[in-house]
């Protein structure tokens, strides 16, 4: 029986730690995605004001 009990923790272990591996990797896929917006703005950004400033040359 104990062995049993012993077996049974461990699987639960096993499971909780894989839960968290899990959470840990949406965690980090959450994080890359803002980056990558956030990346974009800045593209988005820096277009403009070269835009502007090609405006202000111009005229």
């Amino acid at each position: 029986e104990e062995e049993e009990e012993e077996e049974e923790e461990e699987e639960e272990e096993e499971e909780e730690e894989e839960e968290e591996e899990g959470e840990e990797e949406e965690e980090e896929e959450e994080e890359e995605e803002e980056e990558e917006e956030e990346e974009e703005e800045r593209k988005r950004r820096q277009g403009r004001s070269k835009a502007r400033v090609r405006a202000c040359v111009c005229v």
